[in-house]
């Protein structure tokens, strides 16, 4: 984003804040302009506060997928008696999660998005979704939880999305008319496939 606001000389800063219900909270509070969300996320701020969607990317600009993960090998699904991970600060992982888990007897263990692999590995939680392409990041394809596909849509949870606070969506539309957006992407694409350094 910083190249499209800058090739029009719009001062622009990025602040990172964990949890989008609490990106939505901080923008509604006036400390922010705007927030980056998933698309999921944003429907569902603009359901629970005065926020309007600005701007979606597409499916695969958010995250490429999530993934249900379990500590066990032999497990495909969520069963009942299991240990869920749960993040209520993340719409998509909470709002996932809930659907893998509608009408089975499980234990929702509240936990902060960045603590459920350790919980996961250590065997204090049996499973939780979370984004695939982390995984594999930060642990590799060796690691020690397993990856379930999960089996229903979720391109909404991988699409980047912007929302504002309502009264400003005026504003912000005229802003898009000057600014790149399809360039946000292209440099995002650049940044994936390594031909460009990310700032931050």
């Amino acid at each position: 984003m910083y190249a499209a606001f800058e090739r029009q000389n719009i001062p622009f800063h990025i602040t990172y804040m964990r949890g989008g219900v609490n990106r939505v909270k901080a923008l509604c509070e006036g400390r922010y302009d705007f927030a980056v969300l998933s698309a999921r996320a944003a429907a569902q701020a603009a359901a629970d506060y005065p926020v309007e969607l600005l701007y979606s990317f597409g499916p695969g600009t958010y995250v490429g997928a999530h993934g249900l993960l379990f500590r066990d090998p032999e497990r495909h699904s969520v069963e009942p008696g299991m240990k869920i991970g749960v993040d209520s600060s993340s719409a998509d992982q909470y709002t996932l999660t809930m659907a893998l888990c509608q009408g089975v007897d499980v234990e929702f263990v509240e936990l902060p998005y960045m603590q459920i692999m350790e919980q996961l590995a250590i065997g204090n939680i049996d499973a939780a979704v979370w984004n695939v392409d982390e995984v594999e990041q930060r642990f590799g394809r060796r690691s020690s939880v397993y990856i379930v596909p999960l089996d229903f849509n979720e391109d909404d949870a991988t699409e980047a999305a912007i929302v504002v606070r309502r009264e400003d969506l005026g504003i912000f539309q005229n802003l898009l008319r000057i600014v790149d957006m399809g360039q946000v992407i292209a440099v995002q694409r650049a940044v994936l496939d390594g031909v460009r350094v990310p700032r931050y």
